[in-house]
């Protein structure tokens, strides 16, 4: 399994990957809407679950679900 983790929350980002590690599962942790879209270009066939933060630096959750 493969997530993303789009919070500009680092400590809350890590706490999410460490409560969810199962040894299989791979994350990445996106910072900003900017990040996050810019990651699913590259990766985002291979995602399995988006967590995403509504409050971002650069705009909103929702932003990036447009």
């Amino acid at each position: 399994m493969f997530i993303q983790i789009v919070e500009d929350d680092k400590a809350l980002s890590d706490g999410i990957e460490i409560t969810l590690s199962d040894g299989n599962t791979q994350f990445k942790q996106e910072y900003t809407v900017k990040d996050a879209a810019s990651g699913f270009k590259n990766y985002g066939g291979t995602l399995s679950l988006i967590i995403l933060d509504i409050n971002l630096p650069d705009g909103t959750g929702y932003d990036y679900l447009k």
